[in-house]
């Protein structure tokens, strides 16, 4: 991927694409208070302001440094003790650290070692079958995702990450609508298809206490 594509890959929403290309940049540094003036004009809404806010921070104070993820004691004990229904524990980069049999019996093409639920969602062609209103859960994981990568740009496993989806036709539509942001798991829960038993889970994603990088899923029978 050339540098051009990588930033055109990582557009962000509401002004024009060349303004965010300076601010991504270094060419341009808004002050809070021109970014304020800029969500006033632009109207934009209050994650997307958040989203500008850490392009521009990200110019002033150099971009996160890459975390070093401690998968605990406690964090297996939470998976293991939701069995038999599947659970895992997945960090800021989507790959599967911990999940339980019954996570990749659901699942299937998630690999008995560590995988990626990103490549599964986008790469895998069992995920258009289990994943319930695909559309709409792979829009919000893109949304997600653009926050990742705004935040860790020098992260190597998310920039070969955002390669490898980017071949993906639904990624790149939902990739390169600025519109689509999400800072956080969704409010709402997931479902999938358990093709061995032909019910429907209901899936929440929550972050584990204690890190700020870890998130488990978590899925129970829907009725």
């Amino acid at each position: 991927m050339t540098d051009h594509e990588y930033k055109r890959r990582r557009r962000g929403p509401g002004l024009s694409q060349d303004y965010l290309r300076q601010i991504e940049d270094g060419e341009i540094v808004p002050t809070p208070e021109e970014l304020d003036l800029l969500g006033e004009v632009y109207e934009m809404t209050e994650i997307e302001q958040r989203f500008l806010y850490l392009l521009a921070s990200n110019e002033v104070n150099g971009p996160a440094p890459i975390p070093d993820i401690v998968l605990s004691t406690a964090h297996r004990c939470r998976v293991d003790t939701h069995s038999p229904l599947p659970a895992a524990v997945l960090d800021h980069r989507w790959n599967i650290l911990y999940a339980n049999p019954a996570y990749r019996r659901v699942l299937r093409g998630i690999g008995a070692e560590e995988d990626n639920f990103l490549d599964w969602m986008f790469l895998d062609d069992n995920a258009r079958s289990i994943v319930i209103d695909f559309a709409t859960e792979a829009r919000q994981l893109v949304g997600r995702f653009r926050f990742a990568i705004a935040t860790h740009p020098n992260d190597p496993q998310l920039v070969e990450l955002l390669e490898r989806c980017y071949s993906d036709d639904l990624f790149i539509t939902a990739w390169d609508n600025p519109a689509i942001l999400a800072d956080g798991p969704a409010t709402t829960a997931m479902h999938w298809y358990h093709r061995d038993s032909g019910r429907t889970l209901r899936v929440i994603e929550e972050n584990l206490p204690g890190s700020q990088w870890l998130t488990v899923h978590l899925a129970e029978p829907a009725d």
